[in-house]
This record gives structure tokens, C-alpha cells and sequence, in this order.
């Protein structure tokens, strides 16, 4: 990871909490150990393009008290920051543009509407949060069997249509405007199944999908209202930082070097990561469904 960029977030970080925080000496004594639970979730996050509220929302509302919307309202603040990151980290190169502008169009229109128009009640959002979990790690299985079973020299040819993609992309929006998690996944998986990319260019298009989806929210939140900015201080930071170290280690795990795009169209490297992060967010869902 580049060092300037790690001075340049410590900088910025210390100037707001200092300089625009209330007690900052006490929220530093309370709260720092969030910027390294932060980071590592968005290392996961960011290699595997599934939405580091699996680890945020579950954490804040249990660990530390909050209701069901202010987790919501605070994982997504969070991803905004770390999505953000990750997305630029990743290489132009691997990502898809034609789909980031589609899939970003159809799933902020899902955010607004999960957002505004149609949002669950509050005491739903844990159950809703759990399903929603079982269905991801189990998408990321059928995704690992997929990779492992399919042949790497063999291209087979797109199908799909553009209407489907947007159709799946705006519910993709609508269940992480209501859950934080969601929209990374359905893009990584479509692309991979149906429009036949490779892993490294699905997984890098749904990262940069779910950061512009992320933003959205954020933005979506401070006009609504309810944002723990208390927290935030100290998940931006590690998420900032985090976001960037997972672009490197999902572009290590497809052997991306640097500038260069894979040749092969799936790679079995970073089996055991995919494998352990569809675990805990099985584990996450089973526990939020029967926590409550």
C-alpha cells in the first residue's frame, strides 16, 4: 500500500477528530479499536466485492447497542468510504465500464426506493439482514463450485440481455438500501454467470458498483438524518485504508499484475479466503435471524 496515501488518511483523520469532534481524547479511548475491526472488513469486502456491512451491521447493533436503522445508517456511511477506496485501487483495466454505468444507474434507483418509497419497518431490518446473508454466502458457493469446476480454457459465450442485467441490479439496490449488503454480489455474479467476464473483472465491477451505490446512501442518510457520526470517525479510516489493501489482495488472488488485466477467464487462488468469508456470513445470518 502506498504510504502516502496511509499519511495523507491519518492526516485528514486526526484534522476532523481533533478539530470537529466533541471529546475527542474520550472517543479515541472508547472507540479505537473499530479502525482495525474496519479494516479488516474492508479488506474482505473489497477482494470479494460482497458489502462490508455483513461484519458492520451485526457488529453495531448487538456489540454496541445501536437500533436496526442506525446500524443500516452506519454500515452504509462506512462502505461509502471503503467501496470508495477499493474501487479506485482496482485497475481501470479490470473493470467493466459499459456495466459499472448500468449497474449503478439501476441500483441507485433501487437505494432511493428501498430508501424512500418503500422501507421496511425498523424491527424487520435484522431479519431481513439475516435472509439476505444465507442467500449471499450461499451465492458465494455456487460461485466457488463454479470456478472450480469450469475449464479455464474454455470461453463460452455471453447470454444475457442488458434489461435483465438492470432488473437484477435495481433489486440488488433495493435489498442494500435495506440490509448494506447485496448489489456487489448480484453484479459479480451476474457478470460471472451470464456475461461470461472473468472473476478478477466481475468481482472489480461489482466493488466499483456497490462504492457508487454506497455513496448514494450515505448521501440518502445525511438528508434523512441519523447517522452515528461518533462512529463513522473511526470506521472512515480504517475502511479508507482497508478498501485499498483489498484491492490488492483480490487483484493477488486472480494474478492480476500491475496494468495488466487476467488471461484466464476464472482462478482457483483465493479459494480458502471466499470460502471462510461465505462461511461467516452464513454464520451472521443464521445468528441476526435467531438473536432477535
Amino acid at each position: 500500500m502506498n504510504t502516502r496515501f496511509v499519511l495523507i488518511v491519518a492526516s485528514l483523520w486526526l484534522a476532523v477528530l481533533f478539530g470537529v469532534m466533541d471529546n475527542p481524547t474520550w472517543l479515541l479511548q472508547e472507540n479505537w479499536p473499530i479502525i482495525f475491526i474496519a479494516f479488516a472488513s474492508a479488506a474482505v469486502a473489497n477482494a470479494t466485492a460482497v458489502g462490508g456491512g455483513f461484519i458492520f451491521l451485526p457488529l453495531f447493533s448487538f456489540a454496541y447497542s445501536l437500533s436496526a436503522a442506525e446500524a443500516l445508517k452506519l454500515a452504509l456511511a462506512t462502505q461509502a468510504f471503503g467501496m470508495s477506496s477499493g474501487a479506485l485501487g482496482w485497475s481501470k483495466k479490470v473493470i467493466d465500464f459499459h456495466f459499472l454505468k448500468l449497474g449503478a444507474g439501476a441500483g441507485v434507483l433501487g437505494m432511493f426506493i428501498g430508501t424512500f418509497l418503500f422501507t421496511p419497518p425498523g424491527h424487520l431490518i435484522h431479519n431481513i439482514f439475516g435472509y439476505a446473508s444465507i442467500v449471499v454466502s450461499l451465492a458465494l458457493f455456487i460461485e466457488m463450485i463454479y470456478i472450480r469446476k469450469t475449464d479455464k480454457t474454455v470461453f463460452d459465450e455471453p447470454n444475457h440481455s442488458l434489461v435483465e442485467f438492470c432488473i437484477w441490479a435495481l433489486l440488488g439496490g433495493l435489498i442494500t438500501a435495506w440490509t448494506s449488503i447485496g448489489i456487489g454480489e448480484v453484479v459479480a455474479l451476474w457478470l460471472l454467470f451470464r456475461a461470461k467476464q472473468s472473476i478478477v473483472k466481475s468481482v472489480a465491477t461489482g466493488v466499483a458498483v456497490l462504492a457508487i451505490c454506497s455513496i448514494s446512501g450515505l448521501l440518502f442518510h445525511i438528508y434523512e438524518g441519523g447517522i452515528v457520526w461518533e462512529y463513522l470517525i473511526f470506521t472512515a479510516p480504517g475502511v479508507l485504508l482497508g478498501g485499498r489493501a483489498g484491492a490488492l489482495l483480490g487483484k493477488r488472488m486472480a494474478g492480476v499484475k500491475k496494468q495488466q488485466e487476467p488471461h484466464s477467464h476464472n482462478d482457483n487462488k483465493g479459494f480458502g479466503l471466499k470460502l471462510f468469508v461465505a462461511l461467516v456470513i452464513f454464520a451472521d445470518g443464521i445468528v441476526v435471524i435467531f438473536n432477535q
